[in-house]
């Protein structure tokens, strides 16, 4: 860890994995799985606190959520194509529980959704509204219609922060302009956080330091499926590509008085 009292904010990026509806709130799509690593380990909690301190620092802030990847062919066929996967679209039940989280409010903005806070109609009303209006006339909703690709209400952006859209596989480079960006900004340390540890961080921190890019694991700001997942990545992988530090152990050894005004460039 000898690295972690060189690094200089400025230099410096938090990459927030999949940091989306689908994982963090109870009717999303994936939210089974990782439910049981979210109440044990605070993850949520813990992630907005570190990204108030990197923000503090002048450390940029980088959301990559997930987008599902379309089956089969659709750049040859995309009316006609016959090997999908069945529809992943939420039964009627959690549909009509949805649209009871997602309804119209208001504040001085105007209306917004109680449930995310965005602008009324938010991305999910709108999606719920589309699956309803298909199945009044017998049509079935497309696949990922309803996955929860938008971001999850704890976990919102904030001025200054950058969202890179596209990822549709477990590496966040791939698809999306992430290493664009990061190197626009003259990015050398990559701090990753998000969901999950073994799956989707591991494979964009080995594309990381495929690239170049100095890697850190931030152990109790990201969550696997099991603990055991979590720490096979923490023991074995993450050390032998770049560091594993807890959020307070990373901002401890980040030199603010290194950093320059950041100016966002893309």
């Amino acid at each position: 860890m000898s690295d972690a009292a060189r690094i200089a904010a400025d230099r410096t990026a938090v990459v927030v994995i999949e940091p989306q509806y689908a994982y963090l709130a109870p009717d999303g799509a994936r939210y089974a799985f990782i439910r049981a690593a979210l109440g044990h380990q605070e993850v949520v909690d813990r992630l907005r606190t570190f990204l108030d301190g990197a923000r503090a620092l002048g450390i940029r802030v980088m959301y990559v959520p997930f987008h599902p990847l379309e089956r089969a062919y659709p750049e040859l066929e995309p009316a006609t194509a016959t090997f999908r996967t069945p529809w992943r679209v939420p039964s009627s039940g959690r549909i009509t529980q949805m649209g009871e989280l997602h309804r119209v409010g208001y504040r001085d903005e105007g209306e917004i959704c109680l449930e995310c806070g965005r602008a009324w109609p938010c991305d999910t009303a709108v999606a719920l509204e589309e699956v309803r209006r298909l199945r009044a006339v017998g049509v079935p909703p497309p696949s990922g219609v309803l996955v929860g690709s938008e971001l999850g209400p704890r976990l919102r952006p904030e001025a200054g922060d950058l969202v890179v859209e596209g990822s549709k596989t477990l590496d966040a480079f791939q698809s999306t302009e992430l290493d664009r960006l990061l190197r626009a900004n003259r990015i050398e340390y990559l701090a990753f956080t998000g969901f999950h540890t073994n799956w989707c961080l591991e494979s964009s921190a080995r594309s990381a330091y495929d690239r170049g890019y100095r890697v850190i694991l931030v152990s109790d700001c990201s969550a696997s499926d099991s603990p055991e997942e979590q720490s096979h990545s923490e023991r074995y992988i993450f050390p032998r590509i770049g560091q594993v530090l807890t959020g307070s152990q990373l901002l401890a050894a980040v030199q603010p008085e290194l950093a320059m005004p950041q100016a966002i460039l893309g």
